[in-house]
């Protein structure tokens, strides 16, 4: 999974700041609500930063989206074309860059 701050992506129009999150679920292609909410959860868990921005209402939450198959292998080679990166380029938990984040979007299944 990779995420995104909503304000990279001017997401947040009328909303509360927010992370845009993108996940490749094998053999899935819809993502229900209550999937949605579960995964905000565990990101909560797993996370004790986000889990306080999420209390102390600094965030709102998380907006899951699917990406489809290759979307990830896409974007390390994004990373890779990027003059400052290291070899091989390391994930990032945050995306910062909004054409990598545009890239992600671009493959949003649901």
């Amino acid at each position: 999974h990779s995420c995104v701050e909503s304000s990279i992506l001017d997401s947040s129009q009328g909303s509360a700041p927010h992370y845009e999150v993108f996940v490749a679920l094998r053999g899935l292609r819809n993502l229900s609500e209550e999937n949605r909410d579960k995964l905000d959860h565990c990101l909560q868990e797993v996370s004790p930063h986000y889990k306080s921005l999420r209390f102390r209402g600094s965030v709102g939450p998380a907006r899951v989206h699917l990406v489809g198959r290759g979307a990830f292998r896409e974007l390390r080679a994004a990373l890779a074309a990027c003059p400052s990166s290291r070899f091989p380029p390391e994930m990032p938990r945050v995306l910062r860059h909004r054409h990598l984040a545009e890239g992600l979007q671009r493959r949003v299944l649901s």
